[in-house]
């Protein structure tokens, strides 16, 4: 145990249990979560997805601020510009269910930061079985929408994380849970374009009446500049051996997956370690 760990810590997490996948949007983290199954299970080595879904905690925030007015999301248009900041404080309803729930679009940091406190305790919460694995991605990066547009309020940095963990804003004792860190970057270029085409499925795949309405440049700038490296500092503040976190080029070939296999394969064994 490291100098200051937590002794109930230890005893709640006695391995480090958790696979993290983190990065920007559209970079592949799906992916990479597959291939971490697949080289896990071929190990004979159990594992799961965390059981907490990113998109429905968030939605069902908005539809908890529906409630006091509907100030802190909109709803997006095909075909019409976003609203002004004026415009979203004055708040929205929903009659006979117009607009409709999805698609929605937070503003600020108010949501986002509900979501991601949820998040984190569920994460701390995690029944902690032998041998066994958890795997979960978020989401990071800095805002690289213009100034002023109701877009630039959106803060999913990882700078702003690591303040609120190290500042007790968020629960962190999951931290303490980390096992391996895997950060997935790919060119910009690529990342539009993986992007755009990841919409078109959507749509193509889209049941009947269901909302596939997605704007990709949206979405991409939300998390628009990497800033891993401040959620990489964090991790080794918190015990993280620095040889288990590991930045992984995707250039959309199986390169990607053949790289991620080779480091899981490579430290899944040393899981009996505490603090590695």
């Amino acid at each position: 145990m490291r100098d200051g760990e937590d002794n109930n810590c230890y005893k709640r997490f006695p391995q480090r249990d958790l696979i993290l996948v983190a990065g920007r949007n559209c970079v592949g983290k799906s992916t990479a979560i597959g291939q971490i199954k697949e080289t896990l299970r071929q190990k004979g080595v159990d594992c799961d997805e965390v059981p907490f879904s990113l998109y429905k905690t968030l939605l069902n925030k908005t539809i908890e601020d529906d409630g006091t007015g509907g100030k802190n999301h909109f709803h997006p248009v095909p075909g019409k510009p976003e609203p002004t900041l004026e415009e979203v404080l004055k708040g929205h309803t929903h009659i006979n269910g117009n607009p409709p729930t999805e698609p929605f679009t937070t503003v600020g940091k108010t949501l986002d930061d509900k979501m991601l406190f949820d998040l984190f305790q569920s994460l701390s919460n995690l029944p902690y079985i032998k041998g066994h694995y958890w795997i979960m991605d978020i989401d990071g990066g800095k805002n690289q929408h213009s100034e002023g547009s109701v877009l630039s309020l959106s803060d999913r940095s990882f700078t702003t994380k690591c303040w609120e963990l190290r500042n007790s804003e968020m629960p962190s004792e999951w931290l303490e849970r980390v096992a391996l860190a895997i950060h997935p970057v790919m060119d910009d270029t690529l990342r539009k374009k993986c992007c755009h085409l990841r919409t078109l499925k959507a749509m193509e795949t889209a049941k009947p009446g269901q909302v596939s309405y997605v704007k990709p440049d949206s979405i991409l700038l939300k998390t628009g500049e990497d800033d891993f490296e401040e959620f990489r500092k964090l991790l080794i503040e918190r015990g993280l051996s620095p040889a288990r976190i590991r930045s992984i080029q995707n250039g959309a070939t199986p390169a990607f997956q053949k790289e991620l296999h080779y480091f899981v394969s490579r430290n899944v064994n040393k899981h009996s370690e505490r603090g590695h």
